[in-house]
C-alpha cells in the first residue's frame, strides 16, 4: 500500500509559466485541443494552495498541481529558465506510424532537431551554419545517403534548404518542430502553405 501511494506521487505533467502542459515521461507538449479540456483556473488555485502549505512547512520545493481528465498530479517544474523545443506529436505520430520516411531520413531529423536555433528554426552547430561534411560527421551516414535523406525530408515538407552567401541553411518545419514558442516571420513564410499548418495566420 505504501509503494502504491509513492507511485501516485510521481509527477507526470508539468504546467509551465506560459500555460503549456508537458508530459515529463515523454517531454511532449499536450496540444491545444487537449489543453482546452483542462480547468486552468482550478489548476492555478490548487497549485497556489499547495505551495502555501509547502512554504508554511519550510519546504523550498515548488509544485504544480495539474488536473488531467479528473485526475490530479503533483508535479515539479524542471529546468526553469532553460531553452526548450516543441514537438507537435499528432502530426509526427502520423508520419512515423505511416512509415512516410526512410530510416536514414528519421536518423537525420532525430539527430539535427536538438540543433535548431531560436527563432529562425535553422540548424546551427557550434554557433554557425554547418557544412554538409559537418552534418555528415554528426549524423554518421554516408554523403550519398545524407543527400538522399535531405531531399526526401524536403519533399515531405519536413525541412527546406535555402542557399545564402555560399551556405546551405536547413530550416525545419515549425509546424512539426519548433525551437521555442515563436518563430521568425521569414521562417513562417517558407512553410505557411505546408500541409501541417492547421490555420495560416495570413496568406
Amino acid at each position: 500500500m505504501q509503494k502504491e501511494k509513492e507511485i501516485e506521487k510521481i509527477p507526470r505533467y508539468i504546467l509551465t509559466e506560459d500555460r503549456q502542459v508537458v508530459d515529463i515521461a515523454t517531454g511532449e507538449v499536450i496540444d491545444k485541443k487537449e489543453i482546452q479540456e483542462l480547468q486552468v483556473s482550478d489548476l492555478e488555485h490548487d497549485t497556489n494552495q499547495l505551495n502555501q502549505e509547502l512554504r508554511a512547512s519550510g519546504s523550498e520545493t515548488v509544485y504544480k498541481l495539474v488536473k488531467i481528465y479528473n485526475e490530479k498530479f503533483n508535479c515539479v517544474e524542471i529546468k526553469k529558465g532553460f531553452t526548450y523545443g516543441k514537438v507537435f506529436r499528432v502530426e509526427l505520430r502520423k508520419i512515423m506510424e505511416n512509415k512516410v520516411l526512410s530510416k536514414n531520413a528519421r536518423v537525420v531529423i532525430a539527430t539535427l532537431e536538438p540543433f535548431l536555433s531560436f527563432p529562425r528554426n535553422t540548424v546551427i552547430i557550434n554557433s554557425k551554419t554547418p557544412t554538409m561534411k559537418e552534418i555528415q560527421n554528426i549524423v554518421e551516414i554516408g554523403k550519398t545517403n545524407l543527400y538522399q535523406a535531405l531531399a526526401e525530408l524536403e519533399e515531405k515538407e519536413v525541412i527546406k534548404r535555402v542557399k545564402s552567401n555560399g551556405q546551405t541553411l536547413i530550416y525545419f518545419n515549425p509546424f512539426l518542430y519548433v525551437s521555442g514558442g515563436y518563430v521568425e516571420v521569414d521562417t513562417y513564410e517558407l512553410f505557411k502553405h505546408s500541409q501541417y499548418n492547421p490555420k495560416p495566420i495570413y496568406t
